[in-house]
């Protein structure tokens, strides 16, 4: 799997973009939730919309972005670390209703220190199931920067995915007039999501669409799908049971199997396992 973020700066360097190759990783994150293609879809923009604004304005926190409705696919998540590592989580991949979304979903955004310091938390609406217009709200209200997202994930009949991808354009503190001119004028010509859509990579549809904007590379970051989970992380879900729970594990010398939400991953945690009582 070789999904990237590579990372440019257009327009005499006033405006710097970054563009997601995350067809892998997607499609090993829709393998292991066992999405249905009308989920891969939303699953796959959600991840990489996430990832790419984790990279661009919190590298060294922990972002996380959840998608709330009252729809039959339920809670939506993404989760990425500094790397950046994503994981994610469908709380019902395969719903009845092929109408993924329920009435007026939001995007809840957090982030917080790898070593679990204040989480700073934002929601915005969700509107239909337009991930980039939500990141773009935010950034506009919370961040106060120019901000241009665009994100696509395309799958064949059988739900396989075809192609992932996104792209954020950013504003920097010394681009003027004349520069948003040539940014816009670029983004006129064509849609970065609708040549992933014809079957363009990520980083020719940027190349195609900022041919004429002076587009100087800075470099790559590697992107995977990674779960954080451990045998140690599960006795701590163990220990979080409730008292009568707990006890029962203890006295009896019992077991409880702990499967993960984010990879499926299950443990086996024993009363031989759990630190001893106070």
């Amino acid at each position: 799997m070789n999904d990237r973020i590579r990372r440019w700066m257009v327009a005499e360097d006033t405006f710097r973009v970054l563009v997601a190759h995350s067809t892998g990783t997607v499609a090993r994150a829709a393998d292991i939730a066992g999405t249905a293609p009308p989920v891969t879809s939303l699953y796959g923009r959600l991840l990489t919309g996430t990832t790419l604004f984790q990279l661009a304005q919190a590298p060294i926190f922990r972002v996380q972005c959840a998608i709330h409705h009252d729809g039959p696919a339920g809670v939506l998540l993404a989760d990425v670390w500094p790397g950046p590592v994503l994981r994610g989580y469908v709380e019902d991949p395969r719903p009845a209703n092929p109408q993924v979304l329920g009435n007026n979903p939001l995007l809840r955004l957090s982030r917080q220190l790898p070593q679990g310091a204040q989480i700073y938390e934002s929601v915005v609406p969700l509107r239909s199931d337009n991930i980039a217009d939500a990141l773009q709200q935010y950034m506009a209200e919370s961040e106060q920067v120019l901000t241009l997202f665009s994100l696509e994930t395309t799958t064949d009949h059988r739900g396989q995915v075809l192609m992932s991808g996104g792209m954020i354009i950013q504003a920097m503190p010394d681009s003027k007039v004349q520069h948003l001119a040539t940014v816009t004028s670029c983004l006129e010509t064509t849609s970065f999501d609708a040549l992933l859509r014809q079957g363009y990579h990520p980083f020719q549809a940027f190349e195609t669409i900022f041919a004429n904007a002076d587009p100087h590379w800075l470099g790559d970051d590697p992107l995977e799908y990674r779960c954080r989970c451990s045998k140690h992380t599960a006795i701590r879900a163990v220990m979080a049971l409730d008292p009568e729970t707990l006890c029962g594990i203890r006295t009896s010398h019992g077991t409880e199997m702990v499967a993960c939400n984010f990879c499926g991953q299950e443990y086996r945690v024993s009363a031989q396992d759990l630190p001893p009582e106070d």
